[in-house]
């Protein structure tokens, strides 16, 4: 049978030139998001790199140092006594230091965690802020251990004063740190911060993960419905997940390379952040079912986490936002400013994911279908940030009408089309949710605004388009 080709799916040889972390097999990609996520490899390698760095000064008194001696005596020159005082209060005070640092990093980490949500805690563990500072603190502490140990006295006194020197250089530097950290903390507990962290690090992944724009293509309702008939009648055979997790990423390189060696299609069961159950199909391989070996290499081109990431999966950023607006609602916490941030926010991730083309099948150089994942249109995101927060808001006129301003302003960047019906689709809903309310302060402006804005719609829509 031939396969279909679909000249409205975008070829994936634009992906030859991202950048060489999207090159690289997908595990690798996910442990490298792992690490750098984590509060342990960054400090482990300056901690290794301090102990090399006093076994090399030390290695260097011999040389270097003795030569700096003769010619700045006052300075280089130094008692094993008063060397073993100066070292051990140095190891001494950063390590009661390092562990005020943890105390503030446990105290920020639950603070963060009840007042917004605990799933932006992620961002703190990935500062290099945190990172370094933590790293440098132990470092100063294992270097001044190390160096110690080498200090001796009578009968055969040695004392390594390049290496001690540069100990009191290193304190100084960490001091420097500890100050930089402690303004770090200060700033990162912010709302403004933490959504603004956010906010960066979903459009990133946006731009990586749809790197082209709508521009003037065909509108994506009427792409998905050519693929949709495409692949109607194949035959499709599953492929069991072998674990259970949240799909974190997806080689595309894979399941296209398969798909155009035996010419047939692959299609994944789910979307990247969703959960999948062990056993449940993850795969669907069109025409035939793969071989052992390939179905093995198929299901190792998913993989899977404990936890959902923004990285090849935007919407969970979106979702962060919205948790903490939710949170900002909440009658425990009562913070609408915070819910407007993050409404602010949310409108430009949701311009910014409107302007997109969001691709679910790839293909070939030959132009044949090759690989289809799933992905959240706009319509369905656009529903999950409004609906929620409206919601829980149904008792906050300036969040609602935050809201309405928000749709507004989107609806009026986009060209005709499903995605502007959406936006006015939303506009309504949150009009008719005010309309519920009890008279309070403030509903009838929302009520004006949400008026103005949908008229202002449907003055834009010469026709308004049919519902896919």
């Amino acid at each position: 049978m031939q396969r279909p080709h679909a000249s409205m799916v975008p070829t994936p040889g634009a992906a030859t030139a991202r950048s060489m972390l999207r090159r690289l097999s997908v595990h690798l990609r996910t442990a490298l998001q792992d690490v750098r996520s984590s509060l342990w490899f960054v400090p482990t390698v300056l901690v290794v790199a301090s102990m090399g760095l006093a076994f090399g000064l030390v290695e260097a008194q011999f040389g270097v140092g003795e030569a700096l001696e003769d010619i700045y005596p006052r300075f280089f020159e130094t008692s094993p006594d008063d060397a073993r005082q100066l070292l051990s209060a140095i190891a001494t005070s950063v390590l009661t230091v390092a562990g005020v640092t943890f105390s503030i990093t446990a105290v920020t980490l639950s603070l963060v965690a009840s007042q917004y949500t605990p799933r932006v805690v992620r961002s703190f563990m990935r500062s290099r802020k945190t990172q370094v500072a933590l790293g440098v603190l132990m470092g100063v502490y294992v270097y001044a251990l190390v160096v110690l140990r080498t200090v001796s006295g009578s009968p055969s006194p040695y004392v390594p004063n390049l290496a001690v020197i540069f100990a009191f250089v290193y304190v100084v530097a960490g001091i420097f740190v500890f100050i930089v950290f402690v303004h770090h903390i200060a700033a990162f507990i912010q709302p403004a911060t933490i959504a603004s962290d956010v906010y960066d690090e979903t459009i990133r992944a946006m731009r990586e993960t749809f790197p082209e724009e709508l521009g003037d293509c065909a509108p994506e309702d009427t792409r998905e419905a050519e693929v949709e008939r495409a692949v109607a009648e194949l035959a499709w055979h599953p492929l069991p997940a072998p674990e259970a997790g949240y799909i974190q990423a997806v080689d595309l390189g894979v399941l296209i390379r398969h798909a155009a060696r035996a010419r047939t299609i692959v299609r994944l069961g789910g979307r990247v952040g969703e959960f999948m159950i062990e056993g449940a199909p993850l795969l669907f391989v069109a025409h035939a079912p793969p071989d052992a070996a390939s179905a093995r290499r198929l299901l190792s081109a998913v993989h899977f986490g404990a936890h959902r990431t923004i990285e090849e999966d935007p919407t969970y950023g979106v979702r962060l936002l919205v948790d903490m607006a939710l949170k900002g609602l909440s009658p425990g916490i009562h913070d609408p400013t915070t819910a407007m941030m993050c409404i602010d926010h949310l409108a430009a991730l949701l311009l910014h994911a409107a302007r997109r083309k969001i691709v679910q099948a790839h293909r070939g150089e030959d132009g044949a279908i090759c690989a289809i994942v799933p992905r959240t249109r706009f319509e369905e995101l656009l529903s999950d940030t409004i609906e929620p927060i409206c919601l829980a808001a149904r008792e906050q006129p300036q969040v609602l009408e935050r809201l309405v301003v928000m749709l507004g302003a989107i609806g009026r960047e986009l060209g005709p089309g499903s995605r502007r019906f959406a936006v006015r689709s939303q506009v309504a809903m949150v009009a008719d949710q005010v309309s519920r309310l009890v008279p309070v302060p403030g509903r009838s402006r929302v009520m004006g605004v949400a008026a103005r804005v949908r008229e202002e719609l449907d003055v834009m829509a010469d026709v308004e388009p049919a519902r896919p």
